[in-house]
C-alpha cells in the first residue's frame, strides 16, 4: 500500500510483454527504427540485462521509469546507439557515444569480405597484416582482431573523441591485439614504417558528396567529419585513402573501400589509374554499390 505522497509502483501492475509492446506501439512510424527490436534493447538497458529473457517479473519500478524514458529519447530520433551506450558489429556489442560515427549495418559486408580474405591468408602464413584506416570506434579493426586469431592490425584515427572510444573498445574486447595510431590516414607518414609489409587495408572512409547529405535526423547526428568526403563528389578522402593503401600494400595484397553507391565507377577508375592491377564493386545486400575491392599485383620476373 503506498501513501498518498508516494509514487505508484508501475513495476507492479506492469507484464514484461506489456512493457515491450507498448514501447514498440511508441516507436512506429520513425524512419530507421525497428519497433519491437529497438524496445527489446531499451528493455535490455533499463534493466541492466543481457537479454530480455533474463528480465524477472515483477518488473523494478526504477527501471521501468528508465525504459519509459529511453522510449521518449527514442521518440525524440535520439539514436539507439547513443541511449543504451552500446552498438552491435560483426556479432560484437561495442561502447558507443556522442560525437563518434555510429557504425552500420552495411559495413558488414566490406567487414565480412575482409575476415575471409584475412583467415585465407593466415592459414597459409600463419599470420596476416591488416590496417584499418579512418578507424572511428575501432569497430573494423575489432572485427577483425577478433574473428581472425592470427591477425595483426594497426588502426588509424584522426579524431581524438573517436580515438578514446576506439581505445576503450579494444580494451574491453581485444586488449593488445590492435595498434591505434592517432593520425591522418591520407598522410605518407602515417604508419610510412608500414609500407609494402601490409596484406589487407580495410577503410570506411568520410565519403559522402554535398548531394547525398543524410536527411534522416539520426543520421545528422553523426560528426562531419566522419561523413563527408570532401570535394563536388566527395571522393577527396577516398582517393587519399586509396594512395595510402597502394603504398602500405605487399605485392599481392588488397584494398577494400566502402563508399557511396554513386561512387563505383569513379573508385575503379582511381584505383586503376593509381596503379591497382584489379578493382571491382562489390554490392551490399539491397543491391547497391557499396565496396571497392583493389588488387595489388603480384611482381612477376
Amino acid at each position: 500500500m503506498t501513501g498518498r505522497g508516494d509514487a505508484p509502483d508501475r513495476g507492479a501492475s506492469t507484464s514484461l510483454n506489456a512493457l515491450l509492446r507498448a514501447g514498440a506501439r511508441r516507436l512506429e512510424g520513425i524512419e530507421g527504427a525497428s519497433p519491437a527490436g529497438d524496445a527489446r534493447e531499451l528493455a535490455e538497458w533499463a534493466f541492466g540485462a543481457e537479454s530480455v529473457w533474463s528480465i524477472r517479473e515483477p518488473l523494478d519500478p526504477s527501471a521501468v521509469l528508465r525504459f519509459e524514458e529511453g522510449v521518449a529519447r527514442r521518440e525524440q530520433r535520439e539514436p539507439l546507439q547513443w541511449i543504451t551506450s552500446r552498438m552491435h558489429f560483426a556479432g560484437l556489442a561495442l561502447k558507443a557515444r556522442p560525437g563518434v560515427f555510429l557504425v552500420r549495418p552495411e559495413t558488414e559486408i566490406l567487414v565480412e569480405e575482409a575476415i575471409r580474405r584475412c583467415r585465407a591468408i593466415a592459414a597459409e602464413r600463419g599470420g596476416v597484416n591488416a590496417v584499418d584506416l579512418c578507424a572511428g570506434s575501432g569497430a573494423i579493426g575489432i572485427a577483425i582482431a577478433r574473428h581472425v586469431p592470427g591477425a595483426r592490425v594497426w588502426a588509424v584515427e584522426i579524431d581524438q573523441i573517436a580515438r578514446g572510444l576506439a581505445a576503450e573498445n579494444i580494451a574491453a574486447l581485444v586488449p593488445g591485439r590492435v595498434a591505434l595510431v592517432p593520425g591522418d590516414a591520407t598522410d605518407p607518414g602515417t604508419l610510412a614504417e608500414l609500407d609494402g609489409a601490409i596484406d589487407i587495408v580495410v577503410s570506411n572512409p568520410p565519403y559522402v558528396p554535398p548531394s547525398e547529405a543524410p536527411t534522416q535526423p539520426e543520421a545528422l547526428r553523426d560528426p562531419d567529419l566522419a561523413l563527408f568526403g570532401g570535394g563536388a563528389d566527395g571522393m577527396q578522402i577516398p582517393t587519399g585513402i586509396l594512395a595510402r593503401a597502394l603504398r602500405l600494400l605487399k605485392a599481392g595484397g588488397c584494398a577494400l573501400v566502402e563508399h557511396s553507391e554513386s561512387q563505383g565507377k569513379a573508385m575503379r577508375r582511381t584505383a586503376l589509374g593509381f596503379g591497382f592491377s584489379a578493382a571491382r564493386t562489390m554490392p551490399d545486400l539491397t543491391g547497391r554499390d557499396r565496396c571497392l575491392i583493389a588488387e595489388r599485383g603480384r611482381m612477376t620476373r
